[in-house]
């Protein structure tokens, strides 16, 4: 399984990395965002996307069986914010309820949680751009 530490060390670099240190997904695909094409990388529990030749994200989903961050998918929003604290941003979300973002300086990511039923059903870390 990944770890959050192999997430940020891939963010930024290209995709090679990825399949040296993941293999092969189980499927790669494209989504066209703001006219800038994403190419995802699914491993199924978790997908990488790359924009630009460069690894941009890492998203997990709720068949991802490990904490991210300590954070564990159906945790409530209140368990997501004692341990993280207040987030940066508050944003709306077609597939969720909102979606809460955290700027952690410290590593250039930003770190976001989507939540449905006011639990959490999704977590990415995106490259600060």
């Amino acid at each position: 399984m990944i770890k959050a530490e192999q997430v940020t060390d891939l963010l930024g670099s290209q995709p090679y990395k990825v399949f040296s240190t993941f293999g092969f997904p189980h499927d790669v695909y494209s989504v066209c965002q703001n006219n800038d094409g994403l190419s995802v990388l699914d491993y199924r529990a978790f997908s990488f996307g790359i924009l630009n030749k460069t690894v941009f994200n890492c998203t997990f989903y709720s068949s991802y069986p490990l904490p991210i961050m300590g954070i564990r998918f159906g945790d409530t929003q209140d368990q997501v914010i004692a341990l993280l604290g207040a987030p940066t941003k508050v944003l709306d979300a077609e597939v969720a309820d909102h979606v809460l973002t955290w700027l952690l300086l410290n590593l250039d990511v930003t770190f976001a949680v989507w939540f449905k039923d006011e639990k959490v059903m999704k977590i990415g870390i995106f490259l600060n751009q």
